[in-house]
């Protein structure tokens, strides 16, 4: 029997909706904002704001349960059995972290965790992500005294995969003249993945290979140590916790023999075998090992929500399927079904010189002579104006 799992969410609370969000017109400073996100009733999100003297400031926008569990506890479920385990009240505001005019000078999020200790058990593990887009888009600002618009552009459009990096050089010091010797196939993989140049780019092949390669080896060593979990119930995924990379380098690396699967004689004999498992999918898809690129596999569909309901339309109203660089550990987040919903910069004051981009444009009306002006500009990074051009069109509403 599956077990039963109850959520209790923030957003099920009548309170956690109410317009505070418009007080934010009226605040005068950075601190003042943040009082005020301190108390919008939304499930809580990063905010950081800055103001006319150049403070910047980070907190939390939303209400924050106040728990009474133990530290170690509140991390993962917990039984509501004990009354003492439920949710006492809510935080108030001046007990929620914040972060304001820091010695970098610089803020940044990207779904991060961005505080530690006891600020960060105040909050909870809301499943944020792994740091190593974070880290890019820390290094970036921090290179940097002065920005321009295209230049915080070109941070949103890093499609540099320095997460993969070592686990580039950890494959090609497994596949040595030993190990692929006989294999043919490892030595193309090896060959392939030789021609690393560093970013999720769509011509890209050794991307590819070395990403696949890395779920490969973490689905066979977590589905080992997570089974008697699975066991229990089949729908666990061992690979849901977005954080495994630490423990997974870790692993790999230092290579416990109690860790080790007993189908594996060695751990030396697992890590090929993700190679092997690699070169085996691909063959499965009927797909040559070096036609794999990651365009093939990184091809954006977008599709109108009319065309759910009406498929015959699908021609008509969706975007064309565009194979797109990027990935979900780097700054320019991309996969199949999601990417960024807007890229904007603007400096208040300069929005001569802003930059908006959105995915399918700005009209989202099929039969609009307009319809989808301006998603070649997303999908190709070009830094579209904010502000419109010349007029050529007007359009007067005449009541009856």
């Amino acid at each position: 029997r599956q077990p039963v799992r109850v959520l209790r969410w923030i957003a099920h609370f009548p309170h956690a909706v109410n317009m505070n969000l418009l007080e934010l017109e009226q605040a005068n400073d950075v601190p003042d904002a943040l009082n005020t996100a301190n108390t919008i009733g939304i499930p809580a999100q990063n905010i950081i704001v800055t103001d006319k003297r150049g403070q910047i400031g980070w907190s939390i926008a939303g209400i924050i349960p106040k728990r009474s569990a133990l530290d170690n506890e509140i991390r993962t479920p917990i039984s509501w059995t004990e009354a003492e385990n439920s949710w006492q009240s809510w935080l108030e505001p001046q007990h929620y972290p914040q972060v304001i005019n820091p010695d970098s000078h610089r803020l940044w999020t990207a779904n991060s965790r961005v505080i530690a200790g006891d600020a960060a058990y105040k909050i909870g593990d809301g499943g944020f992500v792994l740091g190593a887009r974070a880290t890019q888009i820390r290094n970036r600002l921090q290179a940097t005294e002065k920005f321009n618009e295209k230049d915080l552009l070109a941070i949103q459009l890093d499609d540099r995969a320095f997460f993969l990096d070592r686990w580039q050089h950890f494959i090609l010091e497994l596949l040595s003249k030993d190990t692929i010797d006989k294999h043919p196939e490892r030595q193309q993989f090896r060959q392939l993945i030789e021609a690393w140049t560093g970013h999720a780019s769509t011509e890209s092949v050794a991307y590819r290979l070395v990403r696949a390669y890395r779920v490969f080896v973490a689905e066979t060593i977590f589905t080992h140590i997570m089974s008697p979990a699975i066991n229990q119930d089949s729908q666990l995924n061992p690979l849901f916790y977005k954080r495994y990379e630490t423990p997974l380098w870790q692993l790999i690396n230092e290579q416990p023999e109690a860790y080790l699967p007993k189908k594996f004689p060695s751990w030396e004999a697992l890590l090929l075998a993700g190679v092997d498992d690699v070169v085996t999918y691909f063959e499965s898809k009927k797909i040559p090992l070096e036609d794999a690129s990651w365009g093939q596999r990184n091809t954006l569909a977008m599709a109108h929500p009319l065309s759910l309901a009406v498929p015959l339309l699908s021609p008509l109203i969706n975007a064309a399927a565009v194979p797109l660089p990027g990935d979900r550990y780097m700054p320019r987040v991309q996969s199949p079904d999601f990417g960024a919903s807007i890229r904007f910069v603007v400096a208040p004051g300069h929005e001569e010189n802003g930059i908006l981009q959105l995915p399918a444009g700005q009209s989202g009306h099929p039969l609009s002579p307009f319809y989808m002006a301006g998603h070649n500009d997303w999908l190709t990074g070009k830094a579209t104006p904010l502000l419109p051009g010349k007029t050529q069109y007007t359009l007067t509403l005449v009541p009856q």
